[in-house]
């Protein structure tokens, strides 16, 4: 058979071979390549790569320096060292106790003290300028103390006693609770309150204001700067504000769809909280706005 015929008849075929070799001698090629550039490239970063650092001390970063910026402006309460009685301010005589104090800074409008009238036994809030007793007037509030003008001028200091240390740890023995005295949950966001509980703390605004710390809730800026609520935060474990949902942070903006824009509004809202078997609460945690509902009993 003519050979140059076979050639002819069968040339696909040796251009498919063809083709096929030189597909694998390209990829050989590209693959080495490849791997060169990795293994320099492996080779320049383990160069490259910092040096461990020796053993020493542990980097401590400027707390002080940080606090001092403020940077997320964070109001810090701190209570000053006590002060010494004032030069023409007597002890006190009018049988009055001081209970509590709220005391936002010096001179400011927020400012309150919480007095027992024991001759009369009643407990009510103050501020500069309401009438105490009588005719005596609440005449300035400090961190530590108030003071009282008389009818005739006259000052009385009144100093908060000092907060009761206890020097032996034993604990006290388990009471079980009682289960007509104790707030319960009906649900994610329903809370039941016996009437007794609830009678009880009203009536004693001295006691719910050792048991939580609340600012104001600022929104704004500039002249459009107002109060949006208060802004709660050291819960104490197993107080009555705990038991009714509340978390440090929580900022409590509206009571009975009511909201809370001054210390006035507030104050007026907690005490029609006596007359009233349900009410609504709203709060702010996290950015949500939660409500939560509680039923007197």
């Amino acid at each position: 058979m003519d050979v140059r015929y076979l050639f002819a008849r069968y040339t696909w075929v040796v251009n498919y071979l063809l083709l096929v070799l030189l597909a694998i001698v390209t990829a050989r090629t590209l693959n080495n390549q490849l791997a060169d550039s990795f293994l320099q490239a492996g080779q320049a970063m383990e160069i490259i790569a910092p040096a461990v650092r020796p053993p020493g001390p542990k980097y401590s970063p400027p707390v002080h320096a940080i606090v001092a910026r403020d940077l997320f402006d964070v109001t810090r309460i701190v209570d000053p060292p006590p002060q010494k009685t004032e030069p023409g301010i007597k002890s006190a005589i009018l049988k009055l106790k001081l209970m509590g104090i709220a005391f936002f800074k010096a001179g400011h409008p927020w400012n309150l003290a919480t007095i027992n009238n024991l001759a009369r036994r009643e407990i009510g809030l103050f501020r500069k300028g309401d009438k105490v007793a009588g005719d005596s007037t609440l005449h300035s509030i400090k961190h530590d103390r108030v003071v009282i003008e008389r009818n005739g001028g006259a000052l009385e200091e009144f100093i908060l006693d000092p907060p009761i240390t206890f020097a032996d740890p034993t604990p006290a023995p388990t009471v079980p609770p009682d289960p007509f005295e104790s707030i319960k949950r009906d649900g994610e966001d329903r809370f039941i309150i016996p009437g007794r509980i609830f009678e009880r703390h009203l009536k004693d605004p001295s006691g719910l204001i050792t048991k939580v710390r609340m600012i104001p809730n600022y929104v704004g800026n500039g002249d459009d700067r107002r109060i949006d609520g208060f802004r709660m935060y050291q819960i104490r474990p197993g107080s009555i504000f705990q038991k009714m949902g509340f978390k440090n942070g929580d900022v409590l903006k509206a009571i009975n769809g009511h909201g809370l824009e001054s210390l006035e509004s507030a104050l007026g809202l907690f005490q029609s909280l006596r007359h009233e078997t349900d009410f609504t609460v709203e709060i702010e945690r996290r950015t949500n706005l939660l409500e939560f509902h509680y039923s007197v009993q």
